[in-house]
């Protein structure tokens, strides 16, 4: 299995998580239950999480959960380290509750997919297919919604062929 990466936070309230996940799916996490736990006295990185402005101030880094002003010391044997709080990226995909699989996503991943089962890079695609690299990268994101010619041109530049079923 792929690692699971968050893409975007959609939307955050109270102690709950709307993200958009990078296989397309959006998903919210509820922490409320964990409050309690965060607020015990050997847990103060997390007890700042408890304040619903602090836990608010989440973003999408390096595909997981991070507060980048709520700070934790670790030492990984080169001497100590202040580093953000992150959340587990596979253990909040697991316990986070499927909202919506945005279909847009689902196309930009097969298209990606099929060029790189096709052994082509971005570049490679686009001059077959006479579009540029930055669209076929943007197409592959899911930044720009895609139109079904261009679709098909893609998808026979790679040497593919469209199935709808």
């Amino acid at each position: 299995m792929r690692t699971p990466r968050v893409l975007k936070i959609l939307n955050v309230s109270g102690h709950k998580i709307l993200s958009l996940w990078a296989n397309g799916e959006v998903r919210q996490n509820d922490y409320s239950k964990e409050l309690d736990s965060w607020r015990q006295p050997e847990m103060t990185f997390y007890n700042q999480l408890a304040d619903p402005s602090v836990f608010g101030q989440v973003i999408a880094q390096d595909g997981q959960f991070t507060w980048p002003k709520v700070q934790v010391e670790t030492d990984m044997g080169r001497g100590p380290k202040w580093t953000p709080i992150q959340f587990d990226n596979f253990q909040t995909y697991d316990e986070g509750k499927l909202i919506e699989v945005r279909r847009e996503m689902q196309l930009a991943k097969l298209l990606f997919d099929a060029r790189k089962a096709s052994n082509l890079t971005q570049y490679e695609v686009a001059k077959r297919s006479g579009l540029t690299r930055q669209t076929i990268s943007k197409i592959e994101r899911a930044e720009i919604q895609i139109q079904s010619d261009t679709l098909i041109t893609i998808v026979t530049a790679m040497g593919r062929k469209l199935v709808v079923a």
